[in-house]
């Protein structure tokens, strides 16, 4: 082993709290060894209810998985990998669980990732083959006594328990006796209004008829103007009277 900055032969040192460390007796400094970090992505869909298993050109079925680049984040790394193993977009991702894989010195960061809906286009350089599975075809596919076979595993685990996003679906309204006759109800409280108003203008003006034209306009305006409250505060006690305000 070398040191990644001057190229000299490292040796072995005992650092406190570590034990025998890789030493550049050149740079003066402990070398920790360097190892790389990657994704392994339990990818499902929409529902939930199936994993993306990828037949990859050595002919094991694996999850999807890549390393994450340089100033880049494992969440950056997740959208970036998707799209281009299989032309899907990342929409959902969520993180389970970390795993050291040592045949390539690597630790694999898996997430549980919902892609969208649309034909899938693979990478043909990694790639043989891609197939949605339902959670029990997947065990059976992927490679036994993996790092892949243990973060499906978690991920099976995990949504056997309960559905990591709930689907979306439109509430239906609940439908009560009250609400049946409630477009009635509006209808004939706007008509009530409407003739209620047109005759207590035309009992105002028949008030005040012996009245001059001024005297009577604004007389017949203030009590056109008193009922539209007194019918304002009457349909108010309606509403909370009978319980009708979830109706409005």
């Amino acid at each position: 082993m070398h040191c990644q900055d001057c190229g000299n032969k490292l040796i072995l040192k005992f650092c406190e709290n570590e034990g025998l460390v890789p030493y550049c007796e050149t740079c003066e400094k402990f070398v920790f060894p360097p190892f790389k970090t990657a994704v392994s992505m339990a990818v499902v869909d929409r529902k939930q209810e199936k994993f993306l298993i990828g037949k990859h050109t050595n002919g094991q079925y694996l999850l999807f998985a890549g390393y994450v680049k340089k100033g880049e984040s494992a969440e950056k790394t997740i959208v970036r990998e998707i799209k281009e193993e299989t032309g899907l977009n990342a929409v959902k991702y969520r993180y389970m669980s970390s795993r050291y894989h040592e045949p390539r010195n690597v630790l694999m960061l898996g997430f549980i990732v919902m892609v969208s809906e649309g034909e899938i286009q693979l990478n043909t350089d990694e790639l043989e083959e891609a197939c949605w599975c339902s959670f029990d075809e997947a065990l059976e596919r992927i490679s036994h006594d993996s790092t892949a076979e243990f973060f499906l595993k978690s991920a099976i685990a995990e949504l056997k328990k309960n559905k990591l996003w709930p689907t979306t679906k439109r509430r239906a309204r609940q439908t009560c006796p009250a609400r049946l006759f409630y477009p009635i109800f509006r209808k004939a409280l706007s008509a009530f209004v409407i003739f209620a108003a047109g005759a207590a203008f035309r009992i105002a003006v028949a008030v005040v008829a012996d009245r001059d034209f001024v005297e009577r306009a604004v007389l017949a305006v203030a009590i056109v103007h008193a009922f539209g409250h007194f019918a304002a505060d009457r349909v108010v006690d309606l509403v909370h009277n009978n319980n009708l305000l979830p109706l409005l």
